[in-house]
C-alpha cells in the first residue's frame, strides 16, 4: 500500500478546514453588505430631508423675491408721485412768478 487512506483523510481535513474558513468569509461579507445597506437607506433619508429643506429655502427665496419686486415698484411709485409733485410745484412756481403774485 502506499498510504492512500492517510493521505485522503489529511486532504479533507484540510478541504472540511478550507470550508469552515470560506463560510466565515461568506458571513462576514454578509454583515459587511447588511452594514453598507443600512448606511445606503440612512444616506437616502438624509438625501430626501436635504430635498425638502431646498423646497422651503427655494419657497422662502420666492416669497423673498416678491417682497423685493412690491418694495421696488412701490419705491417706484413714489418716486414718479414726488416727481409729478415736484413739476405741479415748479409749474405753480412759474406761474406765479409770471404773474407777479409770487413775493406779495
Amino acid at each position: 500500500m502506499t498510504g492512500g487512506a492517510f493521505k485522503n483523510s489529511s486532504t479533507l481535513l484540510s478541504r472540511r478546514r478550507e470550508i469552515e474558513e470560506l463560510e466565515q468569509a461568506v458571513q462576514k461579507l454578509r454583515a459587511d453588505v447588511a452594514k453598507t445597506e443600512q448606511e445606503i437607506v440612512e444616506l437616502k433619508n438624509n438625501r430626501s430631508g436635504y430635498y425638502n429643506k431646498i423646497e422651503q429655502i427655494k419657497d422662502l427665496l420666492q416669497k423673498a423675491y416678491v417682497r423685493q419686486n412690491t418694495a421696488k415698484m412701490n419705491a417706484d411709485q413714489a418716486k414718479s408721485k414726488i416727481e409729478a409733485t415736484n413739476q405741479t410745484a415748479l409749474e405753480i412756481q412759474k406761474r406765479d412768478t409770471a404773474t407777479g403774485s409770487g413775493d406779495q
